[in-house]
């Protein structure tokens, strides 16, 4: 689903959960669906991360450095590459733990989340073969396909690889099920939508 039919969806159909379920995100779907988006409070924080998402590429970070400029890029697509996002997944020790086990490590208040993600080594790779844009890029982690560079970032991206001298490209995928302890000891489980981060240092 593409970051502005998310935004639109996540926008007028919010409340319903539409947006959880086109996401594959079933179960938070039915809460939202019942809770009219968790009384509106998870609806509203959906629209600003799907906004950010959409027209985010406006006030993309950027750093220069006496060696090097870093760009951040946020990917898009990740929908259509869960089952290869899966085979980077690694369960995050911490999960297992109890919860009197967080507190006592400070871990209090914190998203701890049921799976970490093996991230590198990282490539962005041209397609121009792309039936759909011939300036498509896609993010390759580990062997594994899991996003693209947007349409509005990818014909920047192809001119960093193709006119600039890379210094290196990471990248970082989050987000998931997670939990959260909080100070007397409950706990609370929910789920974030998984992003895929990319950055570029280049000259």
């Amino acid at each position: 689903m593409s970051p502005i039919i998310n935004f639109l969806v996540t926008l007028f159909l919010g409340p319903f959960g539409v947006h959880k379920f086109l996401q594959h995100q079933t179960g938070i779907g039915f809460v939202y669906l019942f809770t009219c988006g968790l009384f509106g409070i998870g609806w509203l924080v959906d629209i600003v991360k799907a906004a950010s998402a959409c027209f985010g590429h406006r006030d993309r970070p950027q750093k220069e450095t006496g060696e090097y400029t870093e760009e951040i890029f946020f990917a898009v697509g990740m929908d259509y590459y869960q089952e290869a996002i899966g085979k980077l997944a690694v369960r995050n020790p911490d999960w297992k733990q109890t919860n009197k086990a967080l507190l006592n490590a400070g871990k209090g208040q914190q998203k701890i989340f049921r799976y970490n993600y093996i991230h590198k080594p990282v490539y962005l790779v041209p397609e121009p073969e792309n039936p759909h844009d011939d300036n498509a890029v896609y993010v390759q982690v580990a062997g594994e396909k899991v996003a693209y560079i947007s349409r509005a970032e990818n014909k920047h991206v192809l001119d960093i690889l193709q006119n600039h001298e890379v210094q290196f490209v990471s990248a970082f995928i989050g987000g998931g099920d997670y939990k959260v302890i909080s100070e007397n000891g409950e706990m609370l489980k929910n789920q974030d939508d998984i992003f895929v981060k990319v950055k570029i240092g280049y000259n």
